[in-house]
């Protein structure tokens, strides 16, 4: 009989009414007493008279209003519905089955399907660490992604990427893919302080990116395209380019030293015989690169016109040495003619 009356007080106490800043409040109490009597203490959970559910706050101020923090072992949603959303609601939900973290969405509540606006996801499968996406109809396979197509990765190397994601392709082998059939690109920021700009043609999606071109800048501030190497014959230059080029026009400066120094009068003309003495046993022209030098370390644009014209030069002056004697001897002839006719 004395617990069936502890019993009944208990339930009096659960279910009593009394008031709290002039509102009536209904509570479920918190028994600060272990013995046989109960002792009433502090409420933990009171209802106003407007049905707000206040949880340590004897005066809540919303539908639920908790004074602490919380803890939800599953998923929480917030989602706010109405018919002139046309069928439409926004939500913002907490996930906690290590899909999906956080997230925002337009939830279609006739259909049941949601398009993600934003959400922040965990590890799981396409993702290695904590990924956001914005704007995705999919859970976001990089950092951070924008779109279906737009990834930036954070791994190694920064890296932002047009339909291109860094996955595990399987046995623990990770490389870039498409995400969906299209074109691929990637501008990316290397550890050793390179920026790359490379292509990718198009592809199905899954399939391993094979670079087309790319354009490389280094720390150093030299650009190399078709290659990410901007040093040749132990020379390093401002521009390399792995391929062929043109151009309407290529003006080179910095051309000091203009062969024009070959008209000058005190300017030594090699003789004929000497130059054939050294083709003879060189294969090519006085001051003119061999084939194997050239094939070394190149040829040097400006370099080379001002030495090819050193040589056209020279030989004008040949040739204008060698018309002055064929019109001396072309007088002798004459002449000969003349007293032969006598």
């Amino acid at each position: 009989m004395k617990k069936l009356s502890i019993f009944l007080t208990s339930l009096a106490l659960m279910i009593a009414s009394t008031t709290i800043n002039a509102q009536t409040t209904n509570y479920i109490p918190k028994f600060t007493n272990s013995g046989v009597t109960p002792t009433f203490g502090n409420s933990v959970i009171f209802q106003n008279s407007s049905d707000y559910i206040g949880i340590g706050t004897t005066n809540p101020t919303e539908k639920l209003h908790v004074e602490g923090s919380a803890f939800f072992n599953g998923t929480f949603q917030i989602k706010k519905y109405s018919t002139l959303d046309y069928g439409y609601a926004q939500r913002i939900f907490v996930d906690r089955n290590f899909t999906k973290a956080i997230g925002v969405s337009l939830y279609n509540s006739t259909s049941g399907t949601s398009n993600e606006t934003f959400y922040l996801y965990g590890n799981g499968t396409g993702c290695f660490k904590e990924c956001l996406g914005i704007a995705t109809t999919s859970y976001p396979v990089e950092a951070l992604q924008i779109g279906d197509k737009w990834t930036f990765h954070n791994g190694g190397s920064k890296m932002i990427s047009y339909n291109s994601k860094y996955t595990n392709i399987g046995n623990g082998i990770y490389q870039n893919v498409r995400i969906v059939d299209d074109y691929s690109s990637r501008l990316e920021f290397t550890s050793s302080g390179s920026i790359n700009l490379v292509t990718f043609g198009t592809g199905l999606a899954g399939s391993t990116l094979v670079t087309q071109g790319n354009i490389t800048l280094k720390p150093n501030g030299t650009v190399g395209i078709g290659t990410t190497s901007t040093t040749f014959g132990g020379t390093t230059y401002k521009l390399a380019v792995k391929g062929t080029i043109i151009s309407d026009e290529i003006t080179v400066v910095n051309t000091a030293g203009w062969a024009d120094y070959v008209f000058d009068e005190n300017y030594k003309l090699p003789k004929l015989f000497e130059i054939e003495q050294f083709i003879k046993a060189n294969k090519h022209l006085p001051e003119v690169p061999s084939s194997c030098e050239v094939e070394e370390t190149g040829v040097k644009l400006g370099e080379m016109n001002v030495l090819l014209l050193q040589k056209i030069e020279e030989l004008t002056l040949y040739v204008i040495e060698q018309q002055k004697q064929l019109e001396k001897l072309q007088k002798k002839v004459e002449l000969l003619e003349i007293n032969k006719e006598k």
